[in-house]
């Protein structure tokens, strides 16, 4: 027989004398039925592991290869850079006391794909399995349609999955597993277009790809757009993997909109502002999904430099 004690060590020797021919044998994990020898091995390895610094394991799969590389190499320095950052300052202070990030972080290249995401991960998360990670914490890769298949698996072995996933169709299924910080996609593009309704922009123009993430952020805008009485001047949604927009920015540019909102992932959106440098498309204002990476600004600026 057996009796867990959630770590609380509130047996003393003397109490568990009582019974000479078995004793109960104090662990880090609970009470166990032994011999006298077993007690001591269990002391001694209560100590062995108070004595080791605590330290809490993150990790998950995330693109360092295929087509979201860029966004997946973004996410594991902010991760890195934060787990840096908060060891040097003493760890985390949590009740069973101050616990670092174990580094480095256990980060496995998912190739950008959806199926192989998940079974690394499903993987890392099975006790059975010769790839166990002993994960405290999973951090979710750099897609939101990638996240939803890795959430099904943290939701299903009970670990906090950290999402970088904007769409809200991810924190809308019930999962009590996920997590994320950041504004929703259907909210991205909602304080660029007030500011700019704010200075006189009153017609836009959306496009984006036909993916979920896409989808939300370019919805979400245009319901903003409506609710703060602009005038929409063109709704195009495109399929996966274009790269040449010019059919596309031809009509756009036809519409002479004051503000081009474009929702997408990296590639799409720097051909789309690609096609339209080419074509010497300038509107007013431009307010494009993954505008802090470089690709993207450099484009942006050769739009500047067109006039």
């Amino acid at each position: 027989s057996s009796r867990a004690i959630a770590g609380e060590a509130s047996l003393s020797p003397l109490s568990l004398a009582s019974d000479p021919m078995l004793l109960w044998t104090l662990t880090c994990r609970g009470v166990a039925r032994a011999n006298f020898s077993i007690l001591l091995l269990g002391w001694a390895g209560c100590l062995l592991q108070f004595a080791r610094a605590c330290e809490v394991r993150l990790g998950g799969a995330l693109a360092a290869t295929g087509k979201y590389t860029s966004y997946g190499e973004q996410v594991r320095n902010g991760w890195t850079l934060w787990a840096e950052r908060l060891n040097e300052q003493g760890g985390l202070n949590l009740p069973s006391g101050r616990c670092t990030i174990a580094m480095p972080l256990d980060l496995r290249d998912d190739q950008s794909s959806a199926a192989l995401s998940s079974e690394i991960l499903e993987a890392m998360l099975n006790v059975s399995s010769a790839e166990y990670a002993g994960l405290d914490f999973v951090l979710g890769p750099a897609s939101s349609g990638i996240t939803l298949g890795n959430s099904i698996v943290a939701e299903r072995h009970q670990r906090i999955l950290f999402s970088t996933g904007a769409s809200e169709t991810l924190y809308n299924r019930g999962n009590e597993y996920i997590f994320s910080s950041l504004t929703p996609g259907n909210k991205y593009m909602s304080s660029g277009l007030e500011l700019l309704r704010s200075r006189g922009a009153e017609t836009v123009v959306f496009a984006h790809e036909a993916k979920s993430f896409s989808a939300s952020v370019c919805r979400g805008a245009n319901a903003t757009a409506f609710s703060l009485g602009m005038r929409v001047a063109g709704y195009y949604e495109y399929e996966p993997g274009k790269t040449n927009f010019a059919d596309l920015v031809y009509q756009i540019k036809a519409l002479d909109a004051d503000i081009y909102v474009g929702c997408g992932h990296l590639n799409d959106v720097t051909y789309l502002i690609g096609n339209a440098n080419v074509l010497n498309v300038n509107p007013s204002a431009l307010l494009v999904t993954h505008a802090s990476d470089q690709r993207i600004i450099q484009n942006v600026g050769i739009q500047n430099s067109h006039g």
